[in-house]
């Protein structure tokens, strides 16, 4: 670049010339070309001379092209496509979001040798540190699609969803007896046996709760409004009936439950049944100890925003609330209703990222460890929610109960994090104090009392 276009042109009017007329030698003297004069009169010709510049003009455009224009033009391009632009990606409003986001890595399941069991090697907290991988525009909408998958292996899930997105079983819930269930089933069954009903009035300024018979229950469930609806929760219906527990098959794709490790008095229970007439809702929570969460919808239709991790200064979060549970642990519940928000009151929470899906009868949808979420009945639904302390959880649910001071850091053995998983739980649960186990088993008997008398 550094050569005058000037310098370059007799190089190309030589080059031309000897394309032109190979059989002379343009530097012979004038005197030696004998019979040439006829060439010279060629090359002298006006047209010629016309024709011979304008090459010379495109020579000189093709050379700018070349070593300027070109190049910015392919800068350009590669801005664009890196961006997003050519990909279908977020334009603009993608880096703004990328930020705020971790993208895990896949987690590969290898073999341990301890008890011949099948773990992953990492969890979702450790790749949350480790990845540092920004997210792009188009991985965080990869992120918020939720998938609908049927004869998914241990292996693919551990490594695709577990922990990193939530997902939707079709082929699991039809399996189960209880997908035999319905608004008859149980008032043909248990018309008259009682369970825990939430009535909202005013879209949530008067809640109240109550021990209440199903059939007068079921009387009223059908007619649910956005602004007065009924919700029956019960955490105890179905494990004081074994004819039901029973009707509710394993999940095996979500592999070992660590819960199965800790002694009945503390043990969480592990079906809860949620019978919600129309427009009923959850609140904005993440669930107890963070566990793996699972919904299985055996009639009606939800509603759900997921939203992933990092966003909790976005929801209002009150602090010190406690679950109540025997092994104390930490609410993570916003007052943000995220169908209905209050944007006035609560204006951060329009800043956050969810995934939005329906799951009809016959789904089980599977909630990973740290996402917020909230449900929303589209009409009269019955489901079962239900929670494992899995490979990529344990460590999650073993933190929440150290934080909540059931057990104290110092006292875990210094090669606690070379444990195997099961060990790790194992040796945690061997470190609850007397007094908290004596206090489960106390409140259990109660509460199983009080039920048994209503039988």
């Amino acid at each position: 670049m550094e050569d005058s276009a000037e310098d370059s042109s007799p190089v190309l009017v030589h080059r031309r010339r000897h394309l032109r007329f190979p059989h002379r030698r343009l530097d012979q003297p004038e005197d030696s070309k004998g019979s040439g004069q006829n060439d010279r009169s060629v090359l002298d010709h006006p047209w010629f001379r016309s024709f011979d510049h304008l090459c010379l003009q495109l020579r000189q455009v093709c050379l700018i092209f070349l070593t300027a224009v070109l190049p910015l033009s392919l800068s350009v391009i590669s801005m664009i496509w890196y961006n997003g632009g050519g990909g279908g990606g977020g334009g603009g409003g993608g880096a703004a979001g990328s930020d705020q986001y971790k993208l895990s890595k896949a987690v590969t399941p290898d073999e341990d040798q301890v008890e011949d069991e099948l773990y992953a090697t990492e969890n979702y907290v450790a790749l949350r540190q480790e990845a540092g991988t920004v997210v792009s525009q188009e991985n965080l909408d990869f992120l918020l699609v939720v998938d609908r998958r049927h004869n998914l292996s241990y292996e693919e899930f551990i490594a695709v969803y577990d922990g990193k997105r939530p997902v939707i079983l079709t082929d699991v819930v039809p399996d189960w007896a209880a997908s035999r269930w319905s608004r008859d089933f149980f008032l043909e069954n248990y018309a008259n046996d009682s369970a825990v009903v939430k009535t909202v009035d005013g879209n949530g300024s008067s809640i109240s709760s109550a021990s209440t018979r199903l059939a007068d229950f079921a009387a009223e469930s059908s007619r649910g409004q956005p602004e007065r609806w009924m919700y029956l929760e019960d955490e105890l219906f179905i494990p004081t009936r074994p004819e039901l527990r029973a009707d509710l098959g394993e999940v095996e794709v979500l592999g070992e439950d660590f819960f199965q490790l800790f002694p009945k008095a503390v043990q969480p229970w592990d079906a809860l049944l949620l019978w919600g007439s129309p427009s009923s809702r959850s609140p904005l929570h993440i669930d107890p100890y963070n566990w793996t969460g699972i919904n299985a919808v055996i009639s009606g239709r939800k509603k759900w925003k997921l939203f992933p991790p990092g966003q909790d200064h976005l929801f209002y979060i009150t602090a010190d609330q406690r679950c109540g549970f025997p092994l104390d642990c930490i609410k993570y519940n916003s007052p943000v209703d995220a169908f209905s928000p209050n944007n006035t009151r609560y204006p951060d929470v329009q800043q956050a990222e969810f995934a939005e899906v329906d799951q009809v009868a016959g789904e089980l949808l599977v909630i990973p460890t740290g996402w917020f979420h909230q449900a929303y009945n589209m009409e009269e639904t019955i489901a079962v929610s239900r929670q494992v302390m899995n490979t990529n959880s344990y460590r999650e649910v073993m933190e929440e109960i150290i934080k909540a001071g059931n057990v104290q850091r110092a006292e875990l053995p210094p090669n606690f994090a070379q444990l195997s998983p099961r060990l790790q739980v194992q040796t945690l649960v061997d470190l609850f104090p007397g007094e908290i186990l004596e206090k489960g088993r106390l409140l259990t008997e109660a509460v199983l009392g009080q039920i048994n008398s209503l039988l």
